[in-house]
């Protein structure tokens, strides 16, 4: 490739996706405001759903957040009384989260905000081939940039999700 090809594909490519991005977001944080959260601390209270008891690396790693943003936002919302820090029994110097009944009843209303979302909207619009298209570029390029233990994570919680769902615990 050229030098201006690849000059003018870094630039559709670095706009395209900030817009995708700023799109989602905006939603994200509309669902989480209507919750009395932040988008940081509704994902962690997600990521503690499906990983309770988590080490701080493992919600840093899981969050894609520096591990300083995690003992912030955790310590934070251990005085709102969302999660609680407990030593590890095996280890003294590891930390584990845990998401408390506040947490869950705040994640719970998060939860019924979900129909903010306008993306996953457009995306019952495309064709299912398309849409699988999608998603495998992006566990790809995931897997590229955050790991396979993101991607594992992610696939994980997924399917949590869909039992939970099925089973109509959520």
């Amino acid at each position: 490739m050229d030098e201006i090809n690849k000059t003018c594909l870094l630039h559709e490519i670095l706009n395209l996706t900030r817009g995708l991005y700023k799109a989602i977001d905006e939603d994200w944080r509309k669902c989480a405001a209507k919750s009395g959260l932040t988008v940081s601390q509704q994902h962690l209270l997600w990521i503690l759903y499906f990983e309770n008891g988590s080490t701080l690396s493992q919600i840093s790693e899981y969050g894609i957040w520096h591990l300083s943003t995690v003992i912030d936002l955790v310590e934070r919302m251990e005085r709102f009384g969302m999660v609680r820090k407990e030593t590890d029994v095996k280890d003294a110097r590891t930390k584990r989260v845990y998401i408390t009944d506040k947490g869950k009843k705040m994640l719970k209303i998060s939860w019924n905000n979900k129909d903010n979302f306008k993306f996953i909207d457009a995306l019952n619009l495309g064709n299912k081939e398309l849409v699988q298209q999608y998603f495998d570029t992006l566990y790809r390029l995931n897997r590229l940039f955050n790991g396979e233990k993101f991607v594992q994570y992610v696939q994980k919680s997924t399917k949590k999700l869909r039992n939970k769902l099925e089973r109509k615990e959520l």
